[in-house]
C-alpha cells in the first residue's frame, strides 16, 4: 500500500520506499517527507514521551519523535495521532525489513476470542517458540529501485507485506534475501553484502546490551526495523512500534 502526504498525491512513483508501509497500519499512516503520523493509541504516545524524557540511551533505537496531536481541552484523546520520523526517507531504493519482537502477539485488553487467534497464529509463526517473527520485507534493487518479486515453490508471487515464515530455515531464507542484493560490477551475480550483515549484528549486539543491563521497562510489543541500501552502503536498525 502506499500513502502519501497529508493530501492522497498519486502523482508519486509506486516504487519509493519512502512512502510505503511495512507490516501492519493499513490505511492508518500519512507520510509528509520525512516525517509519517499514525492513528495510534494514548498508550504508544506515553512509551514514545516516557522514553524520549527518561531514557537517551534507549532513545537512539527508536525514530525520533515529534510529538501528538492534542485536542481543544490540550490533552489527547484514547485514539490520537503521531509524528515521528519517517526511516525511510532518502532511502527510495533501500529494501527493508520489519520483525516483530516476543514470544506473543496478544495486547492488553484484546477479545477472548481475538486472543484465541492471536495465541493460534503465534503457534504456527516463529513466534511462540522463538520470541520472533518477519511480518513484511520489501526487497529492491538498489541500482533502479526496483520491487524485487518473490515467488514461493509453485511459482505464485509472495505477498512480501504478511510473511510470517512458519520455521527459522523460512526465516533464514528471507534474512538472505534482504542482505544479498548487491550486484558486482562485472557480471550480473548477486553477492552477500558483508558490510551490511557487519552493520546489523553491531547494532544488534548493542540493543542486547542496553536489554541486558540497563533496560528499566516492560515491553509488550516491538518490532526490528532493518534498512539496507547496498548501492549507497546505507543501512539503519531501529525498534519501532
Amino acid at each position: 500500500m502506499k500513502a502519501t502526504s497529508k493530501e492522497q498525491d498519486n502523482s508519486k512513483e509506486d516504487n519509493n520506499a519512502a512512502y510505503k508501509q511495512a507490516g501492519g497500519h493499513d490505511g492508518h499512516i500519512v507520510f509528509d517527507g520525512n516525517k509519517m503520523t499514525k492513528k495510534t493509541k494514548l498508550s504508544e504516545v506515553g512509551n514514545y514521551e516516557r522514553i524520549v524524557q527518561d531514557d537517551p540511551k534507549f532513545q537512539k533505537w527508536i525514530p525520533h519523535f515529534y510529538g501528538a496531536a492534542k485536542n481543544k481541552n490540550g490533552g489527547y484523546d484514547d485514539v490520537c495521532h503521531m509524528t515521528t520520523e519517517n526511516l525511510l526517507y532518502g532511502r527510495e531504493y533501500a529494501s527493508y525489513m520489519d520483525i516483530k519482537l516476543g514470544t506473543s502477539s496478544c495486547t492488553l485488553g484484546a477479545s477472548e476470542e481475538k486472543q484465541q487467534y492471536r495465541l493460534e497464529a503465534d503457534q504456527q509463526r516463529c513466534t511462540a517458540e522463538h520470541g520472533y517473527t518477519i511480518v513484511a520485507c520489501q526487497l529492491k534493487n538498489p541500482e533502479t529501485g526496483e520491487e524485487i518479486e518473490v515467488k514461493d515453490s509453485e511459482g505464485s508471487v509472495v505477498n512480501t507485506g504478511k510473511i510470517h515464515p512458519p520455521t527459522p530455515n523460512d526465516s533464514k531464507e528471507w534474512l538472505k534475501r534482504l542482505f544479498t542484493q548487491k550486484k558486482k560490477e562485472d557480471d550480473d551475480v548477486i553477492v552477500m553484502d558483508t558490510k551490511a550483515v557487519t552493520y546489523v549484528l553491531s547494532k544488534l549486539k548493542s540493543i542486547l546490551d542496553y536489554f541486558q543491563n540497563d533496560n528499566k521497562y516492560t515491553i509488550r510489543g516491538m518490532s526490528l526495523f532493518v534498512v539496507v541500501d547496498s548501492h549507497k552502503e546505507d543501512y539503519l536498525v531501529k525498534l519501532i512500534d
